[in-house]
């Protein structure tokens, strides 16, 4: 592996990219930057890489059991045609496709499973609601449409559109215009209101809110576009990672050394190193100095251009753009609970009444009612906790067993919507979240209480601490219509380059957002690459 040039300075580092934050958009923008040839330095604060792709060990009294604090499925990121650019599979990774992909679980017993194939949704649908099967094949075209037009942009620079990519959407354009109204009012309107557009009965309602309300608040103008998941599950599956979510990270880190990059863990950056208005690398908290030709910032973009640029570096009307980038901005925002588990957990309520050989110990699985999704977003907007929550769940272990011991189980638990800043304090609040998620959970899973040999819990505020993500916010800046494309952060921040001369974005903050995509970092790349032919 080539290193990094030392300079006679034992405490300084000379490379051509310092690229903060190692999770799977820095290393894919990495992994990209290496194989055009030039050196790389990934920093990273935390003391493994991955990010919000991350999983391991983290109860202590489970040490054998892997925990995933955040992501734990892929879908986005096999539209991007990076698995295949950096021969990931080759350096490890693979991954399980679940079939159904998700499945709604009814308070009382019943489900809804969603199928890669929009038909054999329809078809369970069809088992509550004719009328909402049939609505349901017309929404999935919808979908499919919007998904044609949308997904080029969003795979290229918003800024900087590829001609490849301008020429698919307007072929996709004019081949859809007759749902381009329909598109449109999808786009601009809430997700809410585009189920109550189309759909009648309460556990079809309950099934779609719960999909879209993993993007954010449903009932925001433009959270319509959070039911893209439904096209992208029927476009190309979902896929969980064999080993956890951790082998997509430590895949790109074997690509990235496997080309001469570099990566530091244990490594938090202080300071974006700036002279004459121009990026020239980093200072690390232990007093280490890396020059570089360009400084790739894959974290989120209010501590990059906040808390990590030197006073005066932005004038300050973008100082204050920057102060007004929204993050978890509504109120409310996801938490986790995870449960380490010395036996196979059960659904048996739910899997008695299918009447097929669906195993609902696969799926993601979206539990609480219509009124219990919306009540968590208005409640966590106001800065309370409902005690319905809505949340999402997977056993991670049910397709992959190796991620816990032989006939144990792993049990992850997911609130989108909880108080981002409760009125009463996390400190206060986190213990009664705790047992609520719980008790929830109990109620759908089989005995839990006997089962649990540990938990691994994280607040919003937990989060925003382990991954230095502002307010702890998982898109890193709001999901919303006009924070998307050139407007990604903020107005004169869209396209990946900054005020800074050399200083990049490249992260869940910049375009097309957040999930496990690695679309920004690549962008990213391509940017930075051009800066460095200019400057060579």
């Amino acid at each position: 592996m080539n290193m990094p040039m030392q300079s006679s300075a034992r405490s300084e580092i000379k490379t051509n990219v310092v690229v903060i934050g190692g999770g799977h958009n820095g290393l894919v923008g990495s992994c990209y930057l290496a194989k055009a040839g030039h050196k790389v330095v990934v920093v990273e604060a935390q003391n493994n890489i991955g990010g919000m792709t991350s999983s391991g060990h983290f109860i202590k009294s489970a040490p054998d059991h892997i925990i995933h604090p955040c992501a734990v499925d892929t879908i986005f990121i096999r539209t991007s045609g990076i698995i295949e650019d950096l021969d990931l599979k080759n350096h490890g990774f693979s991954s399980i496709d679940t079939d159904p992909s998700y499945a709604y679980l009814a308070p009382d017993g019943e489900s809804i499973a969603f199928w890669r194939d929009p038909v054999k949704t329809a078809d369970e649908i069809g088992r509550y609601s004719p009328s909402d099967a049939r609505a349901y094949l017309e929404f999935a075209n919808t979908l499919e449409a919007l998904l044609s037009v949308a997904l080029p942009m969003m795979r290229t620079d918003s800024r900087r559109p590829s001609f490849k990519e301008i020429i698919s959407t307007i072929r996709s354009s004019i081949s859809n215009r007759r749902r381009l109204g329909e598109i449109g009012a999808l786009a601009l309107g809430s997700a809410d209101q585009a189920v109550a557009e189309r759909f009648d009965h309460p556990l079809v309602v309950a099934a779609l809110l719960g999909l879209a309300g993993g993007a954010g608040p449903i009932d925001a103008d433009g959270s319509g576009l959070g039911h893209i998941i439904a096209a992208l599950l029927h476009k190309v599956g979902v896929g969980r990672p064999v080993g956890g979510m951790q082998s997509l990270s430590d895949s790109l880190k074997r690509c990235l050394n496997k080309d001469g990059g570099t990566v530091l863990t244990g490594t938090p950056v202080e300071e974006i190193l700036v002279a004459k208005g121009q990026a020239e690398g980093v200072r690390l908290a232990d007093g280490r100095i890396i020059r570089a030709d360009c400084v790739l910032a894959a974290c989120d973009p209010r501590t990059a251009l906040g808390r990590l640029l030197p006073d005066g570096a932005l004038d300050k009307r973008m100082r204050a753009r920057v102060e007004h980038i929204p993050a978890n901005s509504r109120g409310a925002a996801p938490m986790k609970v995870d449960l380490a588990l010395r036996g196979r957990v059960e659904i048996s309520k739910h899997q008695k009444l299918r009447k097929d050989d669906v195993d609902l110990r696969k799926p993601a699985l979206l539990i609480g009612t219509a009124e219990d999704i919306r009540s968590s977003f208005s409640s966590s907007i106001r800065g309370e906790l409902t005690p319905d929550l809505y949340f999402w769940a997977a056993i991670p272990t049910a397709c992959d067993p190796t991620q816990a011991p032989p006939g144990q189980d792993v049990l992850y638990l997911y609130p989108p919507a909880v108080p981002a800043y409760p009125a009463e304090g996390w400190q206060v609040l986190r213990e009664k979240a705790e047992n609520i998620i719980i008790s929830r959970a109990s109620s759908y899973f089989d005995n839990l209480d006997s089962l649990e040999i540990g938990r691994w819990v994280e607040t919003p505020m937990d989060l925003g601490a382990r991954t230095g993500a502002f307010n702890g916010c998982v898109t890193h800046v709001d999901f919303a219509l006009l924070r998307s494309g050139p407007l990604r952060p903020a107005w004169g921040l869209g396209g990946y380059e900054t005020p800074i001369k050399g200083l990049f974005l490249g992260a869940a903050g910049s375009h097309p957002g957040g999930g496990v995509s690695g679309i920004p970092g690549k962008l990213a790349a391509v940017r930075v690459r051009r800066f460095l032919d200019r400057i060579s």
